[in-house]
């Protein structure tokens, strides 16, 4: 693999890496949330909604 590529690749995976560690607290019962999760897993609130 061409070093330019090996190196895109890494910073790609950085930053899935990074963002899998993000989490947004319910408004509604304050619960944590993965950021990948646009519903409150607790009380079912809609982030969208927020």
């Amino acid at each position: 693999m061409p070093e330019d590529q090996a190196d895109a690749a890494t910073a790609l995976l950085a930053a899935v890496d990074a963002r899998a560690h993000l989490e947004w607290v319910c408004p509604a019962c304050d619960e944590r949330n993965p950021a990948s999760f646009e519903t409150c897993w607790k009380c079912q609130h809609d982030l969208a909604g927020a």
